[in-house]
């Protein structure tokens, strides 16, 4: 199938009509048409991911790009697929560890438009687990199920300038990574996405080797990096791949 005709196809499922039209591109053609056929006729035509992570990892790279009136176009394809807006907001509070507090706040606030818009009555349902005088230890059992003992030890024993930011470092895995709503299989695929629009190269290391571990395989990355590439360029994405490298 020529990728035009595959992207045509593509486009319609998850946003009713060509991409184009649907983000207001139609006095570019010629760029549009080369966005289009890349993104939605080749790379989107692998079987490693599904169409739920593709939406997933994208929607995350927008929203640590700023890329807003995108994440919006993502975010109606993802109800329009079928998936519930719990998840698709949980994929934005997840980000918030890597970007930041108040990029994720500015994200959700385009996000809650859609969800009205949708008919979705806000807010959504809670999906945190970790009490508060729980969420460290709940965060160092979440850091060892993805790092490995050693790793969460070495965390748990850190001196020095960062031994405040290690005991934060486990609340935040107690906040973010014990909620409810993704996978920590789909919460590893999306960091290691974050980290490669991040240019985060030592972490983004640390997290290849955990999203193994929890069961992410080789094959899911890759693809999910091919799936950022139009929207976040070649040179962070070769940059993740070098990371991957001996693994």
């Amino acid at each position: 199938m020529k990728r035009e005709h595959a992207a045509e196809r593509l486009e319609k499922k998850w946003f009713g009509k060509g991409f184009r039209a649907f983000a207001g591109g139609e006095q570019d053609p010629e760029l549009y048409a080369m966005f289009e056929n890349w993104a939605f006729g080749e790379i989107a035509s692998g079987a490693a991911l599904t169409a739920e992570e593709r939406v997933q990892v994208t929607l995350a790279v927008l929203a640590a790009q700023g890329c807003y009136s995108h994440m919006q176009m993502l975010l109606q394809a993802g109800l329009r697929l079928g998936m519930q807006a719990v998840t698709l907001r949980e994929v934005l509070y997840h980000c918030s560890p890597y970007i930041g507090f108040p990029r994720v706040m500015e994200a959700l606030w385009h996000a809650n438009k859609e969800f009205e818009e949708a008919g979705i009555a806000l807010p959504l349902e809670p999906c945190g687990t970790a009490r508060e005088e729980t969420r460290r230890e709940a965060g160092f059992a979440k850091h060892a199920e993805i790092f490995g003992e050693a790793p969460t030890q070495a965390l748990r024993q850190a001196k020095g300038d960062q031994r405040n930011v290690s005991g934060y470092l486990a609340g935040t895995f107690g906040d973010i990574y014990c909620r409810e709503g993704l996978s920590v299989k789909n919460r590893e695929l999306i960091t290691v996405c974050l980290l490669a629009v991040l240019g985060c190269e030592p972490q983004l290391k640390a997290h290849l080797q955990g999203a193994m571990r929890v069961g992410v395989s080789r094959e899911k990355i890759v693809e999910a990096w091919e799936q950022c590439l139009p929207w976040i360029g070649y040179p962070r994405t070769l940059n993740a791949f070098s990371c991957l490298e001996g693994l």
